[in-house]
């Protein structure tokens, strides 16, 4: 009896672990089946945001190599304004069409003409790749270039700002960027650069040799024809001949009133300024001077008969008319004192086409002569010890035996600077300052 009781206690734990069992392995199954989801979820989660981020990667770098496009376009074009600098106070337009104003800024002599400009402008503003050799670094386009002066009233005046918009886009096109650079236009100046002893609007000098740079404004003239000779002690280098794009500075206006008058003719030797002439109080970048001015009509000195500026002095022709050959003109600085410089003496001629300024070369005669329509000449250099020392600015030189002479001694020696010569080449072109602002745009 014992024995069945023991029997059937068996049999009843066996059921109970059975059914235990049971228990448990239905309630597992769903458990798996959700953890099984999660784990599905997170990896669909993860798979997700790894192709988002390869996605952000893929823009950013678009953006990254379009911004990089846009900048490389940005120095390409300002370097092509720097390097033709006449171009910085015009629209983009102007650049399109060349127009009147804009072709006035370039001569024969300019390095850039204006069909090249027409033809950068137009291609600039079609999207061109940044390295032609390698397509994938992306393209970039010029989309406008505007010149605003501080000063309304005169458009094409400095000081200003030229506005530069650019933009760029990287391969195949996934991101483009657009960027706007203002660019502070400043005055030109002649900062740097030496005076041309000698600037001829046409012509050259034949046998005479010059000791200066030389600026010729007739590119039809060959550089050989002038014979340049000695070194600038500024800066060491050779004098050398050159073509160029500025053109003779304009005459100054003729003061009005002018308080003193030289005679036509001079007969006796004559030192300027006289006891009773009167000087006019003038700045001259930035320094008050006094400059004795004189109303000249024309001037023939007697031979053996001298007209003499003395040193130190500042004295100023207004030429109306032509100085004939015969007396001499004598300034010399030489053994004077620190105050006597050879722009001391000017001469402004404003005579019409073919006047002259021709002077004996027996004596030295140092002067800044600006006389744009004039044939200037001397007869000689008395061995080389006379002749022109400062700066001579005109038409062109005169080798005929009526007004000069084709000697082969130094009939120009350059000796003059910028500190006393108030009037500045024309066509001087603007100075260009490093960019001010850059400004991102939504592309369009």
């Amino acid at each position: 009896m014992f024995n069945k009781l023991l029997y059937i206690a068996a049999l009843l734990r066996n059921q109970g672990s059975f059914n235990r069992s049971a228990s448990e392995q239905g309630f597992a199954l769903p458990i798996s089946l959700v953890c099984g989801l999660i784990i599905l979820l997170l990896g669909g989660t993860l798979l997700l945001r790894s192709q988002n981020d390869q996605v952000t990667a893929s823009m950013q770098q678009a953006a990254d190599s379009s911004l990089n496009t846009t900048e490389g376009g940005v120095t390409r074009i300002q370097a092509f304004i720097e390097a033709n600098r006449a171009i910085a106070t015009y629209n983009l337009s102007d650049w399109l069409t060349a127009t009147t104003t804009l072709s006035a800024q370039f001569s024969s002599c300019s390095a850039t003409t204006t069909a090249q400009i027409v033809n950068f402008a137009t291609t600039a503003t079609s999207w061109q790749n940044i390295d032609p050799q390698n397509p994938s670094r992306g393209q970039f386009r010029l989309v406008n270039y505007t010149y605003v002066a501080d000063n309304p009233a005169q458009p094409r005046s400095t000081p200003g700002r030229g506005i530069l918009e650019v933009e760029g886009r990287s391969q195949n096109q996934q991101s483009t960027n657009r960027l706007r650079i203002t660019i502070p236009i400043l005055a030109g100046d002649v900062t740097g650069t030496p005076v041309p002893g000698l600037w001829l609007a046409e012509g050259g000098t034949s046998n005479n040799r010059i000791q200066a740079n030389v600026l010729l404004n007739d590119c039809s003239t060959p550089l050989n024809n002038i014979s340049v000779t000695g070194n600038d002690p500024a800066t060491g280098q050779p004098y050398r001949a050159q073509y160029t794009d500025l053109r003779i500075p304009a005459l100054p206006p003729i003061p009005s009133p002018l308080f003193n008058s030289l005679s036509t003719n001079i007969n006796t030797n004559v030192t300027l300024p006289r006891t009773q002439d009167v000087p006019t109080v003038k700045v001259i970048r930035g320094q008050t001077y006094q400059v004795y001015e004189y109303d000249v009509a024309s001037l023939n000195i007697a031979n053996n008969r001298s007209l003499t500026i003395r040193p130190g002095s500042m004295v100023r022709f207004y030429l109306r008319g032509s100085i004939s050959r015969g007396g001499d003109i004598i300034h010399n600085c030489t053994g004077a004192s620190s105050t006597c410089t050879p722009t001391n003496f000017q001469i402004y001629g404003y005579g019409p086409q073919n006047s002259s300024i021709c002077l004996n070369g027996n004596n030295r005669i140092e002067a800044f002569i600006l006389a744009p329509n004039y044939s200037v000449g001397v007869a000689g250099t008395g061995g080389g010890q006379g002749g022109y020392f400062g700066a001579v600015w005109t038409r062109n030189w005169s080798n005929s035996g009526s007004c000069g002479s084709n000697t082969s001694n130094i009939t120009v020696t350059q000796t003059a600077n910028w500190d006393f010569i108030d009037t500045l080449p024309q066509n001087l072109p603007p100075k260009l300052s490093p960019a001010s602002t850059w400004e991102r745009l939504v592309a369009q």
